[in-house]
């Protein structure tokens, strides 16, 4: 497996790296907030607690400090298309630091000849929500 380069941002604070494994559960709970503050009115019922294929395959991590604030995804939309996103934790809202994931990500995606196929990114992203949802 390659090994994980940090970048530094152009803020001091801020490192993106590539996601490792035991970045998964971090990442998972970033999700999960996202899905919460998308979710019905108060008062109604949460969602089960299982990921979805929204939660497409992680790429990129951005930490401050020791703690990862983001991470970036590559998912495939409804129509098929490959779609490139991120999550970034409440208190470190700013779009520089989606719009740097993203960009890191649609890089290190280019070269990817093995998932440049649509249908073969959503059966992987399908597998990795599965095993997650086994394991996490």
């Amino acid at each position: 497996m390659k090994e994980a380069t940090t970048t530094p941002t152009t803020s001091s604070q801020v490192y993106f790296s590539l996601v490792q494994v035991s970045d998964l559960s971090v990442i998972r709970e970033l999700y999960r907030k996202r899905q919460q503050s998308m979710q019905a009115p108060a008062g109604s019922s949460p969602a089960r607690d299982l990921l979805t294929a929204d939660f497409g395959c992680p790429l990129y991590i951005a930490r401050s400090q020791e703690k990862v604030i983001g991470y970036s995804y590559v998912c495939i939309s409804e129509s098929g298309e490959i779609l490139f996103d991120a999550v970034i934790d409440s208190a470190y809202t700013g779009l520089q630091w989606e719009h740097q994931l993203i960009a890191l990500s649609k890089k290190l995606y280019q070269g990817n000849t093995l998932f440049a196929n649509p249908k073969k990114q959503k059966e992987a992203n399908d597998r990795l929500v599965n095993w997650l949802n086994g394991c996490l």
